[in-house]
């Protein structure tokens, strides 16, 4: 766990009550209007570098890349917060200034390569760069993930990314995929209602959850009793404004049920 990451004076916004988004300098929160029994996350929502760096200094087609961010991830994680009134937590900066959904000490949080090819922006980082990205913008995200889960104590944590349909030479088929790390009966379930809405859904791909590819939200729920699931949504699908409302769509009606569920089997 990441307790040492833990600042006291973190403010964060209520979840309950009327609450607008709000805005850290590393993070955004959307608030909901109501308590809720899901927590949504989104680590990689931005392409944005912080200043001073730029993507002048990079090359130039990186930025708009899967290297950078999760294309379409944003649009779904705040459609879905609309959609059944939940919180969400997001980041702000590009992935590959920071992997929010990595263990820190993980040799991709920084990533050196990206289609065999360096990445300036972080070749020759010294260990006090490093750092400084953690304490900018690592510490607040995990520190303000840990803190709305316990204050909320959500039965479902979940976490939205996207993949992109051909990753280093190989297409990838498989529309949707659903992450889990423990309770496969949970995943399952989104897995049929994937699956009866038309769409290739297959269980932990192309990532695992089992090998710590969902790991911001398993591991920010890992002391609670809290469902934990990441859905993966292929960047064509996830871009697309039609197809994207139809994975809003399944998700908004599915997503209670399984809190609900998870509730219920709990008490």
């Amino acid at each position: 766990m990441l307790t040492e990451f833990v600042d006291n004076d973190l403010k964060i916004p209520r979840t309950s009550g009327v609450t607008p988004s709000h805005n850290e300098d590393s993070l955004e929160i959307i608030g909901s209007s109501k308590p809720s029994s899901i927590l949504l996350t989104c680590e990689h929502a931005s392409n944005n570098l912080p200043s001073p760096h730029n993507w002048s200094a990079e090359r130039a087609d990186l930025q708009h890349t899967h290297w950078a961010w999760d294309p379409g991830s944003k649009d779904i994680t705040r459609a879905l917060a609309k959609a059944i009134d939940a919180p969400a937590l997001l980041g702000k900066w590009s992935r590959l200034w920071i992997d929010l959904n990595r263990p820190v000490g993980s040799p991709t949080m920084f990533r050196k390569l990206a289609d065999n090819h360096p990445i300036s922006l972080n070749e020759d980082l010294c260990q006090a760069d490093a750092d400084a990205r953690i304490a900018h913008a690592y510490t607040p995200y995990y520190t303000t993930l840990q803190r709305l889960v316990k204050s909320i104590q959500p039965s479902l944590g979940f976490s939205v990314h996207t993949f992109t349909p051909c990753y280093e030479g190989t297409r990838r088929e498989v529309e949707i995929g659903i992450l889990f790390d423990h309770d496969e009966s949970a995943a399952q379930v989104l897995i049929d209602a994937f699956t009866r809405a038309g769409f290739l859904t297959r269980a932990n791909e192309p990532w695992s959850g089992k090998q710590g590819m969902m790991f911001a939200i398993s591991n920010a729920t890992s002391q609670y009793d809290t469902e934990a699931l990441e859905i993966e949504v292929r960047q064509d699908i996830a871009t697309d404004p039609h197809a994207r409302d139809r994975v809003v769509r399944v998700l908004a009606q599915t997503l209670p049920l399984i809190a609900s569920h998870h509730a219920s089997r709990s008490r």
